[in-house]
């Protein structure tokens, strides 16, 4: 318990020579920045002007330098940061148009995507069309071509005689043999198909008339001779040498009042649009 509070008597006692020291060494230093100043005071006193007014001017003078040299700097600062902003700005422009040029291009690009899209989509279509016409035409050919040499079988020879007094003199002799054969048949097709034979629209309906049916019946309602003249005639169509429109002219006063034959014959040769 004695040594405890000896302790604590050691040590406040310490602590009270500590702060009696450091109050000492405060005194110490504040005497020495009194006799600095004095020193200062001394110097600044020798240096000023004795009069009271020649002080004022010489503080108005260190004012006046001091806010010409800092107005100076910042004034050097300001155009420094100007001409910063400048370049910045120029910069800033030269992205700007860089910018505005590739957005255009990308609008191009999107437009011309997007046509050569619909460009596609309809060669598409077209191709389908096309192949539903080919189809179409390919089922006509073998429809016609298998009547028309059904028909040329039963041909006798009192028919020959009668064609080949109506084939004019260009054209290459016995036309109705020519018309036996497989080429003639052929040629006959190609009369349908090469020529601008209107296409069927999607949703119509096909051709329905039956070539195979359609020969016979015009054999059985024609004459020999006007059958004659009607094969000249698809024959000189198959050659060019006649329109589309002078063929059905033809077809026409051959037919005479047969009209339902020559609507029927009128859509062999110019299928339903």
């Amino acid at each position: 318990m004695n040594n405890t509070i000896y302790l604590k008597f050691c040590l406040f006692k310490f602590q009270f020579l500590f702060l009696i020291v450091k109050f000492d060494l405060c005194i110490y230093r504040f005497r020495n920045l009194n006799k600095m100043c004095l020193k200062i005071r001394d110097v600044i006193s020798g240096w000023l002007p004795p009069d009271a007014d020649e002080q004022l001017a010489l503080g108005f003078r260190v004012v006046s330098n001091a806010y010409k040299t800092r107005v100076s700097g910042l004034e050097s600062e300001i155009r420094s940061l100007k001409s910063a902003l400048s370049e910045k700005s120029d910069h800033l422009n030269a992205l700007q148009n860089k910018y505005n040029g590739l957005e255009e291009q990308l609008v191009q690009v999107n437009q011309r995507g997007n046509q050569l899209f619909e460009e596609n989509k309809n060669l598409l279509n077209t191709v389908k069309k096309l192949q539903k016409d080919l189809d179409r035409l390919e089922n006509l050919k073998k429809v016609v071509l298998s009547s028309f040499q059904d028909e040329m079988k039963d041909f006798d020879g009192g028919t020959n005689r009668y064609y080949s007094d109506d084939m004019p003199s260009a054209l290459p002799p016995n036309p109705v043999a020519d018309l036996n054969t497989n080429d003639g048949a052929d040629g006959f097709l190609k009369g349908l198909n090469f020529t601008g034979a209107s296409r069927p629209s999607q949703g119509n309906p096909p051709n329905t008339v039956d070539g195979r049916q359609f020969f016979k019946n015009a054999k059985t309602l024609l004459s020999p001779e006007d059958f004659s003249n009607f094969l000249s005639t698809i024959k000189k169509f198959n050659a060019q040498i006649m329109t589309r429109e002078e063929t059905l002219s033809h077809a026409r006063q051959v037919f005479g009042d047969h009209s339902k034959a020559f609507e029927e014959f009128k859509q062999l040769l110019n299928p339903r649009t």
